[in-house]
């Protein structure tokens, strides 16, 4: 606790400095209306982003943890994750929370170096000019491009974060096997004949739906970033455009 603690402060003192030195460059050049719309803006997106990840990791852990398997601890997670998993049980609140806390604060962190091209975005103006590839108003590749670009890359960290965390707990609680595949003897295992290769599925029906809807997600996720991604060529210099 002492060592968060430290960190946190440290971390408050960071942005602090950094903020309280931004506001007195915009002073010296009377722009303090201009100051205070980036730190709102910033503000803004730290909570928004950092509250759709949290509720984000925070639903998937706990419906992971909802599909356990019934009954005992499978033989395979036994000795391996049976500690984490007797942790969960006594600690489900915890074990929610802190984690999806934790990656919200970063996720947030991580857009509120995103608000130029939000405040582009949300004041853009059309430039009255055409380009002649994709038909579409230049001011769209200046402000639009560049926000729609961060939106879906952060939907796209927000799905593999949520499927990492997802996958962890189904394999703590054995939804999700280490080891698919098995060595089986026929008899006595030292009399000489060769064992059977025997390949199961490592995924239990619960783990398998819950993941393969994320995977499905994350892969809707990925085409679309790619569909808008082919209109940054335009800006790119080079032998297509």
């Amino acid at each position: 606790p002492t060592l968060a603690v430290l960190i946190a402060l440290v971390a408050l003192f960071a942005l602090f400095s950094r903020v309280w030195t931004d506001f007195l460059w915009f002073r010296e050049l009377g722009d303090e209306q201009v100051f205070s719309t980036r730190l709102l803006t910033g503000m803004l997106l730290f909570v928004v982003i950092g509250l759709i990840m949290t509720i984000a990791v925070a639903f998937n852990l706990y419906f992971a943890w909802r599909l356990r398997p019934e009954g005992p601890i499978p033989i395979q997670a036994e000795g391996t994750f049976s500690r984490y998993q007797e942790v969960m049980t006594s600690r489900t609140k915890a074990f929610v929370l802190v984690p999806s806390l934790l990656m919200g604060a970063l996720a947030g962190a991580a857009a509120v170096s995103e608000v130029e091209p939000a405040m582009a975005w949300w004041n853009a103006k059309p430039f009255g000019i055409t380009d002649p590839y994709f038909n579409k108003d230049v001011s769209f590749f200046v402000f639009d491009l560049p926000w729609w670009q961060f939106v879906l890359g952060m939907v796209l960290a927000i799905l593999l974060v949520c499927t990492f965390a997802a996958a962890l707990v189904h394999l703590v609680t054995g939804s999700l096997r280490v080891t698919p595949i098995r060595l089986a003897y026929q008899g006595q295992a030292d009399a000489g004949s060769p064992p059977q290769i025997e390949v199961r599925n490592p995924f239990g029906p619960r783990a398998q739906a819950h993941l393969s809807v994320l995977l499905g997600l994350v892969m809707v996720a990925y085409g679309v970033r790619c569909l808008i991604d082919r209109y940054a060529f335009a800006t790119l210099n080079n032998e297509l455009f």
